[in-house]
């Protein structure tokens, strides 16, 4: 991330802006020292924040196809829809620690998934995390099978 204030304080060059699907108006500059020897700047005004797009150009993140759409999520610049929220990534290790934690101290599988449920909800994680899937992940990692109680 960028410092937004002392960006806009430079007065860079704007390369325009357009709305994403989640309605923030985003504008894209040229840095302010480099210029075009460096990648295209996002912005959200209202959010105050700004980031580098991995682009040199805007035209993929401004295609119709939204494939490479710039958004501000949890406060970080997300592209498009193939590039995982490190947030998420985050919680998902998360959950698996303590699925790992819970499965070593004798818990079965079954209470182990309504725990993790619990975290999901009581945290507010997203709900883009497959839980059983991470217990399942867990599990083979300490190498047991469905009959096993350990």
């Amino acid at each position: 991330m960028l410092n937004y204030q002392k960006l806009m304080d430079r007065n860079p060059t704007s390369y325009g802006k357009m709305i994403n699907d989640q309605g923030q108006e985003i504008e894209f500059f040229e840095h302010p020292i480099f210029g075009d020897e460096t990648e295209v700047i996002v912005v959200c005004h209202e959010l105050k924040l700004a980031s580098y797009s991995t682009f040199f150009e805007t035209y993929d993140m401004t295609a119709e196809h939204g494939e490479y759409q710039p958004s501000f999520v949890d406060g970080q610049l997300q592209i498009g829809v193939f590039i995982e929220n490190s947030k998420i990534k985050e919680q998902k290790e998360i959950l698996r620690l303590f699925a790992l934690n819970e499965l070593k101290n004798g818990r079965d599988f079954e209470e182990v998934n309504n725990l993790l449920r619990l975290i999901v909800l009581e945290r507010k994680y997203s709900k883009d995390i497959n839980v059983d899937a991470i217990r399942y992940l867990a599990k083979q990692e300490l190498g047991l099978l469905d009959y096993q109680k350990k």
